[in-house]
């Protein structure tokens, strides 16, 4: 996966990137040297009989123990909702969502960070999830895929969709991922290509707002105005311990 844009993000808000698979390994015990997690995408599914995705499930409960900043993008978003006891569902026909989709939300989701919160997203994804008993539902989708992002809590965040697609990224997938562009739900390469161009611009505009209060434990509070909003700046030379874990 391609976290160009979000590592950015994430460097700009003061962060560095490490890089890491939990599920090849044992998990670490321990966050106390990283301040939050990304769980991105994959071809894989959060209800695969592979050992490592179990292990990478149940390791998820070290970032919500220590109440580190979590978000989970599709894939992660699937295995946040299966850690905390909620569904994940795919159909036999393998309906999708790929391509650009309109979504709805709500009024909590718009109150996430200064930038209104993403009206049509970026999708590649065959599995939906059921929203936690104690999740917060913040944005629904169509009828095969009504559930589109909730969070946990203060910290946790689990978006189905995918806000760190890049131009590049999407040619790579639409070509190597050829043959799930014929699935039901499924978009043509040209819709894909040319929803960037009119998307795109707001989506990262959100990203960029959403994590830097999401790092800072400040999603949705009240007051919270654009000035808010930290300035850009160059990337610093990070302290050790202000790292951010990315799985």
């Amino acid at each position: 996966m391609n976290r160009l844009l979000l590592e950015v993000a994430v460097h700009e808000a003061g962060h560095s990137v490490i890089a890491r698979v939990v599920g090849l390994r044992s998990g670490r015990a321990t966050l106390s040297d990283h301040d939050g997690v990304v769980v991105f995408g994959g071809p894989m599914g959060a209800n695969d009989d592979a050992e490592w995705i179990r292990r990478e499930i149940d390791w998820l409960e070290t970032p919500l123990e220590e109440e580190k900043p979590l978000l989970g993008i599709c894939l992660g978003a699937q295995m946040l909702a299966a850690k905390l006891g909620a569904r994940v569902f795919g159909y036999e026909d393998k309906r999708s969502e790929i391509g650009y989709f309109p979504i709805e939300p709500n009024a909590a989701a718009d109150s996430l960070c200064s930038e209104p919160f993403p009206r049509c997203v970026y999708q590649w994804h065959s599995d939906g999830f059921d929203v936690p008993k104690a999740g917060e539902l913040l944005a629904t989708g169509g009828v095969d895929f009504p559930n589109q992002a909730f969070r946990y809590g203060r910290r946790a965040v689990a978006l189905q969709f995918h806000p760190e697609v890049t131009y590049h990224m999407m040619c790579r997938w639409t070509h190597r991922g050829a043959e799930r562009l014929t699935r039901p739900g499924a978009q043509g390469r040209p819709q894909h290509l040319g929803g960037w161009f009119q998307h795109d611009g707001r989506v990262a505009a959100w990203l960029e707002a959403f994590l830097a209060v999401w790092l800072e434990g400040r999603c949705g509070e009240p007051g919270r105005a654009s000035r808010d909003r930290p300035p850009k700046k160059t990337l610093p030379k990070i302290p050790a311990k202000r790292q951010f874990a990315a799985e």
